[in-house]
């Protein structure tokens, strides 16, 4: 019996899932306190479960009808999501609670300002606005999720748009999500929000000299893996190209931003936190726990 190109595609998914799974629970119980193992952590759980409704949609049973809506969810959410976690990675002062350079000027009482300072004042308030439009990119990066989970209920067709006639197999993105709101807000999703962060990181390396080496280096690998992450989404089509695609970019984000993490925490000396033992009993833990699961789902 011979082994076809989706059988293939659906293994190598449910393999990403295990490792991808595994490495948002460590990220996430090294440190939960910083908000970059969280924001990594956030990042692979959205990869993982994209990653899992690739594996759906190529399986033979009815668990595709779950599958399609969790792509559809998930694949434009991760483009979102990227600028978010490499803010965080990178220029986290740049996120609201961030550390701020200068310190908001307060006039005194009493006295009134000159033309300088108002001009100064009104800039800094102009940067606590970007600050507080973070607040912007975080709604869009939940909202491929929230409209999908209210398709779902409802049947609204807002993003989730499944083909008539849905019997099992791997739909692009351009026809899973093609709703009213997601037929005109997705492209510039995935185009605008996907390039940001590559523009971010050219900046910083640009003329940003106050970055660390440290912060460099994994500017660099970002900067990299993004680009070409975003070069093979916007060129490669086909019903078994598509979620080959989708699976080599997903292992790119996942290596690139566990390894920024990771690395991020060891130059900064960063405490973790726990002992030592339970930390190994927690890795244990999270490497068996989906394994076991797995062998479950193949017993039953």
């Amino acid at each position: 019996m011979s082994t076809t190109p989706s059988q293939l595609l659906q293994t190598a998914a449910w393999f990403l899932v295990v490792v991808e799974f595994i490495l948002m629970l460590y990220a996430l119980l090294l440190n939960p306190r910083h908000i970059a193992n969280r924001a990594v952590a956030a990042l692979l759980g959205v990869i993982t479960l994209n990653t899992l409704g690739i594996g759906l949609v190529l399986d033979q049973t009815s668990v595709y009808l779950l599958g399609l809506p969790l792509y559809a969810a998930t694949t434009t959410a991760v483009v979102a999501a990227l600028l978010s976690v490499t803010v965080v990675l990178i220029k986290p002062e740049w996120l609201p609670g961030g550390q701020r350079s200068i310190p908001r000027a307060r006039p005194e009482r009493g006295l009134r300002l000159g033309r300088w300072r108002s001009t100064l004042l009104r800039f800094w308030n102009w940067s606590d606005g970007l600050r507080r439009a973070w607040w912007l990119v975080y709604g869009l990066d939940l909202m491929p999720i929230v409209l999908t989970l209210i398709d779902g209920v409802f049947g609204t067709r807002l993003w989730y748009t499944p083909p008539a006639g849905y019997v099992g197999g791997f739909v692009p993105i351009g026809e899973s999500a093609s709703g009213a709101i997601s037929g005109f807000l997705r492209a510039p999703m995935t185009y605008v929000l996907g390039s940001l962060p590559i523009l971010m990181l050219i900046y910083v390396l640009a003329r940003d000299q106050k970055a660390s080496a440290v912060t460099r280096r994994l500017a660099w690998l970002l900067l990299i893996i993004q680009t070409v992450a975003l070069v093979l989404m916007s060129t490669q089509r086909g019903p078994v190209i598509t979620p080959s695609v989708a699976l080599v970019v997903s292992v790119l984000y996942t290596g690139a931003f566990a390894y920024a993490a990771f690395q991020q925490m060891i130059s900064e000396r960063r405490a973790q936190a726990g002992r030592v033992q339970t930390r190994l009993t927690i890795l244990l833990v999270v490497a068996a726990l989906p394994l076991f699961v797995g062998l479950i789902g193949v017993v039953l």
